[in-house]
């Protein structure tokens, strides 16, 4: 939590978490990350996180291997996740990030958007995306402002109920100006295969996307 650090050449493989950046500054840079988070009583019914970055400004991910596993007895596998501010300016690149998911019990995404607010400047290119299950996944708090730009999204192994969006955001959130450019997606992975996770209270009005 710490701002203006430098945290590389590590190997991350806990029962537990695994990186979580909220000071500002921080360039993460050459690390193994692959965790695996079990249930438990502040959390029985959890998400695997591999990179987190909840709320810090100017960070640098990248040059990192991530890869997290969604099984029974453990949470599900949520290798990039993104809560980005407003003006926050993280940049994340060059880093290969694999998010698998066995049975049904669970979901696999490789980035999960908890929010994005407008104008962050969020910028996410060069990486590779592998899963068998999810690519990007929209949470309650809607996607706004970020760009995609010349990763590469693949699927490895055998696909379950493959979709490239998955949207859950609640009525006030609003998924808008979203930009995936120059991407490259290794068939059968698209962009078409989007799944909205809506119930009543939900409403498709509030999404955009632009590829």
């Amino acid at each position: 939590h710490a701002p203006n650090m430098r945290v590389y050449a590590n190997v991350v493989k806990p029962i537990g978490r695994g990186i979580h950046l909220t000071a500002n500054n921080v360039d993460l840079y050459n690390n193994i990350i692959e965790p695996r988070e079990k249930p438990n009583p502040e959390y029985p019914s959890t998400r695997t996180h591999g990179i987190k970055l909840e709320g810090p400004a100017k960070a640098q991910v990248h040059h990192n291997s991530c890869r997290v596993v969604a099984e029974e007895g453990f949470g599900d596998a949520d290798p990039l996740d993104f809560d980005c501010p407003k003006y926050s300016a993280n940049r994340v690149y060059k880093n290969t990030i694999e998010a698998i998911r066995h049975g049904e019990d669970h979901w696999a995404t490789c980035i999960n958007v908890i929010r994005a607010e407008p104008a962050n400047l969020a910028v996410v290119h060069d990486n590779v995306f592998r899963t068998n299950h999810w690519h990007v996944r929209g949470d309650w708090g809607g996607m706004q402002g970020m760009l995609f730009a010349d990763n590469r999204f693949e699927i490895i192994g055998q696909p379950q109920r493959y979709e490239f969006f998955a949207l859950k955001q609640s009525t006030a959130a609003a998924t808008q100006d979203m930009v995936f450019r120059d991407n490259r997606l290794i068939p059968p992975a698209d962009y078409r295969k989007a799944h909205l996770l809506y119930a009543k209270r939900y409403t498709r009005a509030n999404v955009d996307l632009t590829v």
